[in-house]
């Protein structure tokens, strides 16, 4: 199969479900987008949408080898994947042999702002709304997302 592989790494809570899940929820909104199975697991989803006869799957749990292993499993038959995992262990080694067996795949990096403003630091950097920030970040990468999967789908 022609598959292509956009993997969100970073760390443990730098973001990477709330922006898989939101990418997926606008991806879903769209005019000719078909929801064919979405499944919630705790606070991550394994969802797959189809546009323009092409399944894009979205795999928001990317911290423990079990969260990745089984949402990759899941979204075998997408041509089009998008999945979290962490920037290093496990989770990262099983992403590392799943690419041998796909036609592309990208690395996505999810911005960190957590270890500058919560408390490491003191000034006006401690005073900064982390929150509003973090957010502001995870649009930025969600926008990415939906225009690359915009133009691997021809939406």
């Amino acid at each position: 199969m022609n598959q292509r592989l956009f993997v969100l790494y970073g760390r443990q809570n730098s973001g990477k479900t709330c922006t898989i899940k939101k990418a997926c929820e606008l991806f879903s909104a769209q005019e000719n987008a078909s929801v064919l199975s979405c499944e919630r697991v705790d606070e991550d989803v394994v969802c797959i949408v189809e546009i323009n006869g092409t399944k894009v799957g979205f795999s928001s749990g990317g911290d423990t080898l079990k969260q990745v292993r089984d949402g990759l499993n899941k979204l075998k038959e997408c041509g089009i994947i998008v999945c979290a995992t962490r920037g290093r262990g496990p989770s990262m080694h099983y992403i590392y042999k799943y690419i041998d067996k796909t036609d592309q795949f990208y690395w996505i990096r999810q911005p960190v702002l957590d270890a500058y403003y919560e408390g490491k630091h003191t000034g006006a950097a401690a005073k900064v709304d982390v929150g509003r920030y973090r957010k502001k970040h995870n649009r930025v990468v969600i926008d990415l997302i939906l225009d690359i999967l915009a133009k691997e789908v021809g939406a």
